[in-house]
């Protein structure tokens, strides 16, 4: 049989990708009017060709980050990347997210250094950049779509270096990765994906959430008729019925694949359409392809689409006026994370509780003086946060003994109206090098970004994500290309990294993780004496870095509560390195001394910028806007009595809750089962149960929402914890939301 490997081709947006894949394959890959129009990639696609006997599956993808997603969706049905760096641009944003998540699934990677006929190329600067953001390619090569330099080369080193990723047994139930779906004159839905195992032939049926696939056809990427597919093959599949993108079906249930990259729509558009229905159904097709849409319909002429960036959604709204429907755009605004918007204290009778931010998705509860609330206390939490429509709060029970579960949810509430309700948008922290920082401050401040500190041939600011490549592509327009714009993450640093700004009793905080934006926080301490400063900051931190990699550098800010926050460090991160930076300058002498490697206890210069950027941005805090002065405490107290009041099945409707793999689980976690009897408990079907932790044996702790815990173990021994086995079991879900809303 000959050898067949699947290549994605990534890089970032004008790099070259699309022109290279079409020296090589005599194609040229952008085909639909939005692309050719814009001279950008929008969609992923599959591009067959061979070399010396090997057959290539090139996948082309986008570079602009507003299509992310089909990037993601690339790499996992890849053998290996072929990453694509212009010789006299180097290494941009995308560029290092794209090295971030090959390292991650660890696929082998072949470095194009294209545009080598380019002035100021530069093969060893390219190279040297690469592997200074930490990745090892298999081997690098010169090239030029426009004048062919290297094209043979890199064909060579693609057939030598990349082999089939070791996909499952032919033999094994079959398992199909859906990445793209749509219709095809003549064949009806058509889903493309690769066989993860098994071997697939027309009249199969696969499943995913109770819904049945029957595979009527099945095409090769150059769409041939075959008989057959089998494990690592990329195939077009006809079905009578169009799945989602991003799911794998099998034949015994199938589960939600999770993306590499991060797909959670980050702006929000309302628009007015002249027909309705037919906009629905445009929208539900958009939808099934993309995680990164979402949709909303708010009366019968209005609908929000909240989507990756404002270039997706000119897509989307070519698409509704190509069905001929008028589309006027009314509003635009950042999708962000609601939360609280700072900490604040809330009292309902005996019962008191504190609740802080969280700029992630997700509720934490902690209660003082013990590591675990109690179940009760955990679904509560859960309840006032979807019933208010927050996606991230922490919780914090400062009263004593069990709380009632009525008197928690008063005491929540009140303590979230006092904080008040905001939407944080995701930001990236950047530093931009350019000879004219006037300018490029100016640009940023288009942008909607701040600039947090600038020096004569620098900026380091905060961006809306969603802003970053129109910016990135501003700069380089106004500087002929001369312009070097880097994400500040933690890569290289060997983990996270967290810097403390100490006040005397306001302490800023901020987060950067290995890749993505940083989360930011803050925290005024009310204590009256040191220790009980350092408890109150100890406890901040704690909940703080809840269910995050703990960062290996922390940077403390010689402010004058610097002592404070280096013990409260000590005793939360005892195996971090903290490093004092010393701040007492005017800022302008902070960044000479930064610039010029003059501050003491730092490693290397792009930790530096890290850690002084990152003290700027706890300084500046998060962007973001107050959504909700009131709560609707009514809504509240009525969830948790529906809730409590008359056993677990009291709740009439619940939705699904999205998420990938059992692995991503939270104690509080709602649980429907789907088939009582795969398990061992006597649990009905429908029956909903709050997830509190697994046992080692497979099995899992939950409990009904009247508080009884209960044991549940497979009946076949197959570990709960195996996504197949997991999602034939149950759904996670949470509740819906009552009618009745507090006022905006």
């Amino acid at each position: 049989m000959k050898r067949r490997i699947n290549v994605a081709i990534a890089g970032h947006v004008d790099h070259g990708k699309s022109s290279l894949l079409e020296r090589i394959t005599g194609e040229f890959p952008d085909k639909e009017e939005f692309e050719l129009s814009r001279g950008i990639t929008a969609v992923m696609k599959v591009i067959p060709t061979e070399w010396k006997g090997v057959e290539i599956r090139f996948i082309d993808t986008p570079g602009h980050s507003d299509f992310r997603e089909e990037v993601g969706k690339a790499l996992l049905v890849s053998d290996g990347l072929v990453l694509v760096v212009a010789a006299d641009d180097g290494v941009q944003a995308r560029t290092e997210v794209i090295i971030e998540e090959a390292n991650e699934l660890g696929l082998p990677v072949v470095l194009a250094v294209n545009k080598m006929d380019k002035e100021g190329a530069d093969f060893e600067r390219v190279v040297k950049e690469v592997k200074e953001r930490g990745l090892e390619p298999v081997t690098a090569v010169p090239t030029s779509a426009k004048t062919g330099e290297g094209i043979e080369d890199l064909l060579d080193a693609i057939v030598e270096h990349i082999e089939p990723r070791g996909w499952g047994d032919p033999d094994e139930g079959t398992a199909f990765l859906v990445v793209d779906v749509g219709e095809r004159e003549g064949l009806g839905s058509v889903a493309t994906g690769v066989v993860r195992a098994g071997t697939l032939k027309p009249g199969d049926e696969l499943r995913y959430e109770g819904e049945v696939y029957r595979i009527r056809a099945l095409l090769s990427p150059d769409e041939k008729r075959v008989r057959e597919a089998r494990p690592g093959d990329v195939v077009l599949a006809a079905m009578d019925r169009a799945p989602e993108a991003g799911v794998l079906l099998t034949e015994t249930g199938g589960y939600r694949v999770e993306n590499p990259e991060d797909v959670r729509p980050c702006v929000r558009y309302t628009v007015e359409v002249d027909d309705l229905r037919k906009a629905r159904e445009v929208l539900e097709d958009i939808e099934r392809r993309n995680l990164g849409v979402e949709t909303e319909i708010i009366d019968e002429r209005r609908v929000k689409i909240s989507c990756l960036g404002d270039v997706q959604f000119d897509k989307i709204r070519s698409e509704l006026e190509e069905a001929g429907i008028q589309v006027e755009v009314t509003s635009r605004e950042f999708e962000g994370v609601k939360t609280v918007g700072g900490r604040a204290v809330g009292r309902f009778g005996p019962v008191e509780v504190e609740v802080l931010p969280r700029a992630s998705e997700g509720v934490r509860v902690f209660k003082r003086g013990k590591d675990r609330a109690t179940t009760k206390e955990v679904t509560t939490a859960h309840l006032v946060a979807e019933e208010l429509g927050l996606d991230g709060l922490v919780v914090n029970i400062l009263s004593e003994g069990e709380s009632p579960p009525e008197a928690l949810a008063e005491a929540i509430a009140a303590a979230i109206e006092e904080a008040g309700i905001f939407e944080l948008y995701p930001i990236e922290n950047v530093l931009i090098e350019v000879d004219n920082v006037g300018k490029a401050a100016s640009l940023v401040y288009k942008h909607e970004g701040q600039v947090i500190e600038s020096d004569e041939s620098s900026i380091k600011a905060i961006v809306p994500a969603p802003r970053l490549n129109e910016l990135v592509s501003d700069l380089m327009t106004e500087t002929s290309g001369r312009a070097r714009i880097r994400l500040l993450s933690s890569a290289g640093a060997g983990g996270p990294i967290l810097s403390v700004d100490p006040g005397e009793v306001n302490f800023g905080i901020a987060y950067i993780p290995r890749r993505g934006p940083c989360d930011v926080t803050s925290v005024k301490l009310t204590g009256h004496t040191r220790d009980a400063k350092v408890e109150e900051l100890r406890r901040t931190l704690k909940m703080f870095l809840a269910d995050r990699e703990e960062p290996n550098l922390v940077y403390v800010g010689n402010g004058p509560g610097h002592d404070v926050a280096v013990e409260a460090l000590g005793d939360v991160l005892p195996e971090a390195e903290i490093v004092l930076v010393d701040e007492r300058e005017t800022t302008k002498e902070a960044v000479y001394r930064l610039s010029s490697g003059k501050l003491e206890n730092v490693r290397s210069r792009d930790l530096r910028d890290h850690g002084v950027a990152a003290l700027a941005i706890a300084r500046r805090g998060q962007l973001g806007r107050r959504v909700k002065k009131r709560v609707d405490r009514e809504g509240v107290r009525r969830a948790v009595v529906t809730a409590f009041g008359g056993g677990s099945r009291r709740f009439g409707d619940y939705s699904r809750l999205p998420i990938r793999n059992p692995e991503e689980l939270e104690e509080g976690t709602m649980l429907q089962v789907k088939d009582p009897n795969a398990i061992t408990t006597g649990l009905s079907k429908g029956e909903v149960v709050v997830f509190h932790g697994w046992r080692e044996d497979g099995g899992m702790i939950a409990s009904t929402l009247t508080g009884n815990r209960v044991i549940i173990k497979p009946r076949d021994g197959r570990s709960l914890k195996n996504p197949r086995r997991f999602f034939e079991v149950f759904r996670p879900v949470k509740p819906k939301r009552s009618s009745r809303r507090g006022e905006g």
